[in-house]
């Protein structure tokens, strides 16, 4: 059974900001701190036949106080669409208020031939 990898690159995020450091702790009024959306990394192995959806964690840096978007797009890397993974193009994640974690399902695509790990990034 092989392995497939997958390294995740958050695309857009509608009402929180993507990555790094945040130094705005509001701490002398003004617009409040936005969180931050991150997206982990997944291994796991795919299977010998069918699909199986392998879900991604995103997470929010804090609990949000409105809805948060999180728009996110399948891109190849030597894991191939539609032989090795179902492609979402403009998928998306809605948090709501006070929610900071979400999963992010794509269809990986089984096998049984002896090759190297499949990468994509979403």
């Amino acid at each position: 059974m092989k392995m497939t990898s997958f390294f995740l690159v958050l695309a857009l995020a509608a009402g929180c900001k993507k990555g790094g450091s945040n130094n705005n702790n509001n701490g002398g009024g003004g617009t409040p701190a936005q969180p931050q959306a991150s997206i982990e990394d997944l291994t796991l192995n795919e299977g010998n036949s069918g699909s199986t959806a392998f879900n991604f964690r995103v997470l929010l840096s804090a609990a949000a106080t409105a809805p948060v978007t999180v728009y996110y797009s399948t891109a190849s890397g030597s894991g191939l669409a539609p032989e090795d993974y179902s492609a979402v193009i403009n998928g998306s994640v809605t948090f709501a208020a006070g929610e900071r974690e979400k999963s992010v399902p794509v269809s990986v695509v089984a096998d049984d031939v002896r090759e190297g790990d499949d990468l994509f990034t979403v």
